[in-house]
Parts: structure tokens; C-alpha cells; sequence
């Protein structure tokens, strides 16, 4: 982390004189990532103070520091963001640069002749100073940085320099040079792609010059078509999916209803594809088949493909899903809190980015309500002093927001007594080691080990039942900052949508989640509510909805989803095991592929067998 002083470079204050090699540590990178073009200067930092070269070493960590901006091109209103983010502290970001650290960085263009390096130091003058000879310098250095990438085999990289090529194209002004090359270069680098490993490569060209509204949509939208069959022909559906998905953006921007339809239509077919792949596999797996059923459901559905196919399906799904239940098996994970973060750090490390969120969401399970119900009364038997005092919770300034009140005899209050106790008890241990223990280390080691883009959660939020059409770039964003650890972002994006979501999956199954008013008028039903439908409980089961009711509005929980609609939330609590377990759970609720049709309760199980 890096503390906040006036000035954060350390070369600002003196002259450049005598700093002549300033490109040399980047010959020492091999595959190029902006992490690795900072850890070589930090590198070549040291060795040069160790050696008494102290203005050497001061513009190496300078440009170090430059460098360890997280890029965040993905948003052209905020590219760049902490890349680091803990306790609610973070690492710098330009907007922390003085006025005399840009001036530095200014000399530092200068004296740098590496296209990828002039072009962030340009870009940073840009975001700061709307400099906009730096900005169109910036632009053309992102190209020429791009194109020798590309050739290069780090392809990822390339295409995000096209991105911010095209970006700052756009604010320059579409009518200018900076735009017109950029848009000249991207279109290019599509259509003569390098023969490579990175398959999906055309894809991600696609994506950018969708967002950036570049090229001729028709002509665009007939090659992502080809690429489309192209996958089929290679038995790879999900990326088939991906361009018709492209191909139906595009064809809608030029205004073809029919044409659009039809790749829509197309791009939903990939997932009953899938789903027999997952059959017919040397492995099959029903449960696979189902997750990937569903959201072929779901696609039809917002396509509005053949009612008939759509039924069709849903009984394949359930004949899937009876069959999925044999797959499922038990086991038993002893936790040892000692050792918990390095089993959880191991457990995320796999190379695809896609499976570590998966093992992230499912590798630990949530709170079964008999057990702790269970736990509460043995501790009531063992505490007697608990079932005969009133127990009052106060909040921030003091003010009593909930009494429990002894456990009585009487069943309805006995009941409400036990409920309380057992939200308490889930905020204040099992909830608090589930973070402490697992998800912040797990969520640590995901983001450090491959620095998605927000991009690269499109795949959990597109087509997904939980995800109501329209609020996909909602459930992204959220997903994505939580797992970049600014929660606060997160909690206050995700929060309010866990409502809608579940009014929307209830009215899918033809639930009525209104309530008719004296007035006529028919206000939707609030959360609270909805959990109490019985419906609810069939489609998410008992543990969901404890999660659900003690994180987001039970007084003896979190109430997060109350404090934050009334602005109680301090920005301590988004990053304390309040706003941890809220992105979790809604992580979780994405990525549970058969959250219509089977209750939570019919997971693969996983019991903790000790947490202590």
C-alpha cells in the first residue's frame, strides 16, 4: 500500500538530468502485463539505489508507480483503479497525483521512447489534465503498443490497448485523425488475425468495437456469423454463443429486427447443445446439463423463441435434474482456522478464472438452519442465564434497535425467541469465520492471480434466471468490484437487486408478487414478503432464505439490505463480514445453475465438520 503524501513520486521535485536509459527494465519482461512491467522497474529500482544511482532509482519507482494502476478500460468514465484494496484502504490511484507529481510525469513522456510506456503516462495526463496532445500521442502509442503484442502472443493485453486506443478516439472526437486510426486499426487487427492459442481472440475484438459503436455493423455482424459456425463446426457451443450474441448487438444496431431475431435465437440453441455435450461426454454430468438447460430456458424465453420447444425443454430439465441427484455426494471438511487461509488460497488456485469463482461460491456451505437451531438450544441448556434475561442490541450511537427477549414458554414466542438467537449467532461466529476463514483469502487470491476485466463475468450474468433482462451490467459491475474488494461499490450495487431478482424468478413461475390495495393501485410485494411466500421457500430451500433474511433484513443479522436503503451502512461494515457475505451469497445465487426448478437444499452437500 501507498501512503497518501502530498507528492507520491518520488522523482518529482528534482530534474531528469543524467536519467538516460529509461526503457531498459522493460527489456528484461517477457510476456508483457502491466504487473510485470511494474515489478521490473520496482527490480531495477533497487538495484539502482544499491548501486548509489539515487535519481535512477527514484525514476524507476516512479514509473513503477505509474505502472501499478490497476486499468479498468472496461469503464472509459473511471480506467483506472487501485489494484489493491484492503480494510478499506487502498493503493494509489491518479486522482492521488499532485500537480507536481504531474508535472513529472509529464517529463517523464519525454524521456521514454517505448510505445506501451509513453502511451500510460500520456493517459494519465489525460485522465488528470484533459491534455489533449498527450491524449492523442496516447492513442497512437496504444496502436503501435497493440500491434507488437499481438504478433507477440499477448493477445489479452492487445486488444485492452485497442479499447483504450478507440476511448480515446472518442473523446478527441469522432470527426478527428485519433479516431478515425483507431478505428482503421482495430477493424484491421480483426480481420487479419494471427494464427494462435487464444481461440476466442476475434471475440473480444467484437466486444470492444460493439461498446465503442465502431465499424459497419452489417459487415461486423456477418463475420461474427462466421466465427459463429466456425465454433459450432469445432463442437465448441459457449464460444458459438459468445458470437451470436455479438452478431445480435450488431444487427440491432443496424436495425434489422429479423436478422437479429434470428441470432438470438441461435445463440440460446447453443445451450441445449451444450447440455447433450455434457451427456453425451466420456464423464456425463446430469448436473451440468441441467445448469446449462436452464439458461437455454431462459434465453428462449427473452428471444421469445417457440412456446411448444420451451415446454419441451423444461421436461427434459426435470428429467435431467432427477438424474442429476445421483451425482451428488457427501463429504466432510474439517477446518482448522489456523490453517484455513492456506486451504482456501489453494483450493481458488486453478488457472481458469471461471472455475476458481465457482470453487469460491460452492467450496463452502451456507448455514443449515436445523443445526444451528440445534446449536442455539444446547447453548440456552448450558447458558441459563440466556433464557431468563433480556438481551437488547444498540447500534453505532447507542440507540436499542432489537430486544431478545428470554425464551419462553409459550411456542409462538419461544419460536421467535430461538429465530432471533440464531441470526445472532450466524452474524456474530459462523458468518465471521466463513470470511475470515475462506472467502476474503479465496477472494484475495483469485483477483491476484488473474486480473479479470469486468468484461469476463459477462458469462455469469448474461441469460442467467437470477439476472432480470436489463440489469446484467448491474450484477456485473457489483461482481466484478467485490472481487476486486472494493465493496462498497459492490454492496450498494448488489444489495437493492436481490429483491427484484427474486420478484422476477417468482413472476417467471406465475407467482403474483403484488399486493391489491383499498386504492386498486398494486404495489409489488417488499422483500420481507417474499421470503414468506411458500413459493420462495420451494424454489431456494431453508438455507438460502436464513442466508437471505439474516443478511439482508433480520435485526439480530446484519439488516444489511435495511441500512443501506436508510444510509446506516459506514463504509467500515461494506468491508467488514457484512458486505463480504452479501457478495458472496449473491456470487453464490449466480452461479447456482439450477436456481429455477431445484431447491438450494439439493446442492451437493458439504458439511463442516468442525469450525472451531
Amino acid at each position: 500500500m501507498e501512503s497518501l503524501a502530498e507528492n507520491c513520486l518520488p522523482i518529482t521535485g528534482s530534474d531528469l538530468s543524467g536519467v538516460d536509459d529509461l526503457d531498459k527494465p522493460l527489456t528484461t519482461v517477457d510476456r508483457v502485463r502491466w504487473f510485470d512491467v511494474m515489478s521490473a522497474y520496482n527490480a531495477a529500482a533497487k538495484e539502482a539505489k544499491e548501486k548509489g544511482a539515487e535519481k535512477a532509482a527514484n525514476a524507476y519507482r516512479s514509473v513503477a508507480i505509474l505502472c501499478s494502476f490497476h486499468t479498468h478500460f472496461d469503464n472509459a468514465y473511471e480506467p483506472y483503479t487501485a489494484a489493491v484494496i484492503m480494510n478499506g484502504r487502498r493503493s494509489l490511484v491518479p486522482g492521488d497525483l499532485s500537480n507536481a507529481d504531474l508535472d513529472s510525469v509529464a517529463a517523464l513522456r519525454l524521456k521514454t521512447k517505448e510505445p506501451l510506456l509513453r502511451a500510460r503516462v500520456g493517459d494519465i495526463l489525460w485522465v488528470r489534465r484533459h491534455d489533449h496532445i498527450a491524449a492523442k500521442e496516447a492513442s497512437a502509442d496504444y496502436i503501435v503498443a497493440a500491434k507488437a503484442l499481438l504478433n507477440k502472443g499477448n493477445q489479452i493485453l492487445a486488444v485492452d490497448l485497442f479499447r483504450r486506443a478507440l476511448q480515446l478516439g472518442h473523446w478527441l472526437g469522432r470527426e478527428n485523425d485519433a479516431w478515425h486510426d483507431a478505428e482503421a486499426a482495430t477493424l484491421g487487427a480483426l480481420k487479419n488475425l494471427p494464427v494462435t492459442g487464444e481461440r476466442s481472440l476475434a471475440v473480444h475484438f467484437l466486444d470492444i468495437l460493439v461498446q465503442m459503436n465502431a465499424g459497419d455493423a452489417a459487415e461486423l455482424a456477418a463475420i461474427a456469423r462466421q466465427y459463429a459456425e466456425k465454433a459450432l463446426g469445432d463442437k465448441q457451443p459457449s464460444r458459438a454463443r459468445d458470437y451470436r450474441l455479438h452478431e445480435a448487438a450488431l444487427w440491432h444496431r443496424a436495425k434489422d429486427e429479423t436478422n437479429e431475431r434470428v441470432a438470438r435465437l441461435e445463440a440460446a440453441k447453443t445451450y441445449e447443445i451444450e447440455a447433450e455435450r455434457w451427456i453425451e461426454g466420456e464423464k456425463p454430468s446430469y448436473f451440468a446439463a441441467s445448469g446449462a438447460l436452464t439458461k437455454g430456458i431462459e434465453a428462449l424465453r427473452q428471444a421469445h423463441g417457440d412456446p411448444a420447444h420451451i415446454e419441451e425443454l423444461r421436461q427434459r430439465l426435470m428429467r435431467y435434474q432427477r438424474e442429476s441427484m445421483k451425482e451428488m455426494k457427501t463429504f466432510e471438511q474439517r477446518i482448522d482456522i489456523s490453517d484455513a487461509v492456506r486451504q482456501a488460497v489453494e483450493r481458488v488456485t486453478v488457472p481458469d478464472f471461471r472455475e476458481a469463482l465457482k470453487l469460491l461460491a460452492f467450496s463452502m456451505p451456507l448455514v443449515d438452519p436445523d443445526t444451528l437451531r440445534k446449536t442455539v438450544l444446547a447453548e440456552a441448556s448450558e447458558y441459563v442465564w440466556q433464557s431468563i434475561v433480556d438481551t437488547s442490541l444498540i447500534d453505532e450511537s447507542g440507540r436499542i434497535t432489537k430486544n431478545i427477549e428470554p425464551l419462553e414458554r409459550e411456542q409462538s414466542k419461544h419460536e421467535a425467541g430461538i429465530e432471533s438467537r440464531m441470526f445472532r449467532h450466524a452474524s456474530e461466529i459462523d458468518w465471521q469465520i466463513r470470511v475470515s476463514a475462506f472467502i476474503e483469502p479465496a477472494r484475495r487470491q483469485i483477483w491476484s492471480q488473474h486480473l479479470p476485466s469486468e468484461q469476463e463475468f459477462d458469462f455469469l450474468v448474461v441469460d442467467n434466471p437470477f439476472v432480470p433482462p436489463g440489469h446484467e451490467g448491474i450484477f456485473r459491475r457489483g461482481l466484478y468490484h467485490g472481487l476486486q474488494g472494493d465493496l462498497l461499490l459492490s454492496g450498494h450495487l448488489l444489495t437493492p437487486q436481490i429483491e427484484n431478482s427474486i420478484r422476477y424468478i417468482l413472476e417467471q413461475r406465475g407467482v403474483d408478487v403484488s399486493n391489491l390495495q383499498s386504492d386498486l393501485t398494486q404495489p409489488v410485494k417488499v422483500l420481507g414478503p417474499l421470503l414468506d411466500l411458500p413459493e420462495t421457500k420451494k424454489l431456494f430451500g431453508d438455507a438460502v432464505l436464513f442466508e437471505l433474511r439474516g443478511i439482508l433484513i433480520e435485526k439480530t443479522g446484519y439488516s444489511f439490505r435495511n441500512r443501506v436503503a436508510h444510509g446506516f451502512v459506514s463504509e467500515r461494515e461494506c468491508y467488514a463480514p457484512e458486505g463480504l457475505n452479501l457478495w458472496w451469497l449473491v456470487l453464490r445465487l449466480c452461479y447456482t445453475p439450477l436456481i429455477l426448478g431445484q431447491q438450494a437444499n439439493e446442492e451437493p452437500q458439504v458439511r463442516n465438520a468442525d469450525t472451531r
